[in-house]
């Protein structure tokens, strides 16, 4: 696969990701629930990208998945995962790491993990002229 098709391939997984937590449904909910939780904003039917953040870092956490907690503000791996969750958010990248990430912390179904790991890999995407 080509640089841009695996760039247009990563991009349409990283919008097909973000749509999960944007529609309702268990994982909308799921951020939603940190939001307030955290006196987060949740109006206006947008994905707050703190409450995406803090969650996926809480679960990964909680699943022994980092040394010290990345929550803590001396924790060189916070920064990292904002840069990584901003990139999903606006719908520039998504490595296969960080969508295996959101699929562990969101509890992500089977049925809806495996078309986004397709998508990522390029599979359903036109193939160019």
């Amino acid at each position: 696969m080509s640089r841009s098709a695996q760039l247009t391939a990563h991009r349409a997984a990283a919008s097909a990701l973000w749509e999960l937590l944007r529609v309702d449904g268990p994982y909308r909910e799921a951020w939603k629930q940190v939001a307030r939780k955290e006196h987060l904003s949740a109006a206006n039917g947008k994905v707050n990208v703190e409450a995406v953040r803090r969650l996926v870092l809480d679960r990964l956490w909680e699943r022994g998945e980092f040394d010290s907690d990345p929550r803590s503000h001396e924790n060189w791996q916070r920064r990292p995962w904002k840069d990584r969750i901003y990139g999903v958010a606006n719908g520039r990248r998504l490595s296969i790491g960080t969508l295996e990430a959101f699929i562990l912390a969101f509890g992500v179904s089977d049925d809806e993990a495996e078309p986004l790991r397709a998508l990522h890999a390029g599979d359903g995407l036109p193939s160019p002229d």
